[in-house]
């Protein structure tokens, strides 16, 4: 990681020194996008650190979680379906109910029954 930090920042400091970005890229023999994408991103946040991707859980979704157990506890025979759509309703968090494999392979018994797909198919 400190490696890829200092490449960003001699890219960097190669473009604020007048070198075009495509020439820093093959200077450094990064690609044209990193160089460009990277010397754009210092330029916005100051910083050659990389951009965090994707987040921890937050306190609200923590909170939502609890409530979610509170449900299924309070009511045990509750299916997914229910439980996303109370979510939606109480929260206005839209949730996809579990995969169901049962369900799956099912439909897919019908279609090959039907010849829609081989047996071969997974």
């Amino acid at each position: 990681m400190l490696l890829f930090v200092d490449l960003r920042e001699r890219v960097a400091r190669l473009v604020a020194s007048g070198v075009s970005r495509r020439a820093a890229a093959r200077r450094f023999r990064v690609s044209k996008s990193l160089s460009i994408e990277h010397v754009q991103h210092e330029a916005r946040s100051g910083s050659a650190a990389p951009v965090r991707h994707g987040v921890g859980p937050t306190a609200s979704s923590w909170r939502r979680s609890r409530g979610l157990i509170a449900e299924v506890e309070a009511e045990p025979d509750i299916t997914m379906p229910e439980l996303a759509n109370r979510s939606m309703t109480r929260h206005g968090v839209s949730a996809a109910p579990a995969f169901s494999i049962a369900g799956w392979a099912a439909e897919r018994r019908r279609a090959s029954l039907a010849g829609i797909v081989s047996q071969d198919v997974v």
